[in-house]
């Protein structure tokens, strides 16, 4: 009696903050049991009307409920889901777009972060040593005038070819018609090696550059090529913005301005790949930004090199890209971002590649 007293004295003075001996804990058990049983039927009866409203296949509460809980691993049919498999591979695969880049064709996205994937249908080989896909990219089967365009104009282009490219020129000047320049002057290929200096003079962008300077330069064609790094600090296009703007004050005669890239291309394992064309070189892309001065004469420039290049089966042209992206095409008249090659191509591929465009602009401008 002594000890009850005293229970209900504790009771009392501490009240629902203190549970006094077994007939207490009892009934909040029990208080616990009907809230949890009251919860889990409210749960069925919104499951039920969810189920009745929402369907149980993939898209109803029951499906999401368990894509919710188990992730992906579930099979669904019209009738609800069924046993849980891992996805094989390629059932999720997307169905990949035409080369670009870069996604947006955004040069940070396209060729810092990487890579562009390849079509399937494109004609895929081994090179020589096994050790890289080669891939031929032309699609010349679909026309000299075939525009891959991320921009929000239309270009009649095979009106433009029909019409050809028609521009002043004054072979006998001796002052600059065409600047070549790196935007992002540090990319090489295959055989190039950062830790050996002498490999910049051979396996870099900028040695593709002065092959193709002299190339130009050996036609008759005034061209000055500037080697200036512009991607170790800052905005790499600004940057080069900048050294047009200074080589435009001093060769006012400029009209041409080529940016020269590398691609980066990898297959849809992530291999790295080459491109290859049938002269067995790597393969060019043309860039013509919609911003630019004279865009229209631009493509119609790129169409006219793409037809030069693919002339008699050589397939040494990828499509030309048209985009909204301004690069730096308000710097001059006409301003092609010319890719030669990719990471996958040796030097010697792009040197070859740098050659025949060479005699393409030439045939082109010197008519």
């Amino acid at each position: 009696m002594d000890e009850m007293r005293k229970d209900r004295e504790l009771e009392r003075i501490f009240g629902d903050r203190l549970a006094v001996g077994f007939p207490k804990r009892r009934s909040r058990a029990y208080f616990w049991l009907k809230l949890l049983a009251a919860c889990v039927a409210v749960c069925l009866v919104v499951a039920v009307v969810l189920t009745a409203v929402g369907g149980s296949g993939e898209n109803g509460f029951w499906g999401k409920l368990c894509q919710f809980a188990f992730g992906n691993g579930f099979i669904f049919d019209d009738k609800g889901f069924g046993k849980g498999e891992e996805t094989t591979a390629g059932e999720n695969s997307t169905e990949g777009s035409d080369t670009e880049i870069e996604s947006s064709f955004e040069e940070s996205k396209e060729e810092s972060s990487v890579a562009e994937s390849t079509d399937e249908s494109e004609t895929v080989g081994k090179d020589e040593s096994g050790s890289v896909i080669a891939i031929d990219l032309s699609e010349a089967e679909k026309g000299d005038g075939h525009v891959i365009n991320y921009s929000d104009r239309t270009y009649d282009a095979e009106g433009l070819l029909e019409m050809g490219f028609h521009a002043e020129y004054y072979p006998d000047s001796p002052m600059p018609t065409v600047l070549i320049l790196h935007t992002h002057t540090s990319e090489g290929y295959a055989d190039f090696d950062p830790n050996d200096p002498t490999s910049v003079l051979n396996s870099s962008v900028v040695a593709v550059g002065d092959i193709l300077a002299a190339e130009l330069n050996r036609a008759k064609i005034p061209t000055v090529h500037c080697s200036v790094i512009h991607d170790d600090d800052g905005d790499a296009y600004q940057n080069a913005a900048e050294t047009i703007e200074t080589m435009m004050k001093i060769y006012p005669t400029i009209e041409y301005v080529i940016d020269l890239h590398r691609m980066e291309l990898t297959d849809a394992d992530g291999n790295v790949v080459k491109t290859y064309s049938a002269e067995q070189t790597a393969q060019v892309r043309i860039t013509v930004s919609a911003e630019g001065v004279l865009s229209r004469g631009a493509l119609s420039l790129a169409l006219c090199l793409r037809r030069e290049l693919n002339e008699d089966g050589a397939r040494v042209c990828m499509p030309t890209v048209l985009t909204d992206s301004e690069y730096n095409a308000a710097s001059a008249l006409y301003y092609l971002k010319l890719d030669v090659g990719s990471l996958g191509n040796s030097s010697d591929e792009a040197h070859a590649a740098a050659i025949l465009f060479a005699e393409a602009f030439a045939e082109i401008i010197l008519g």
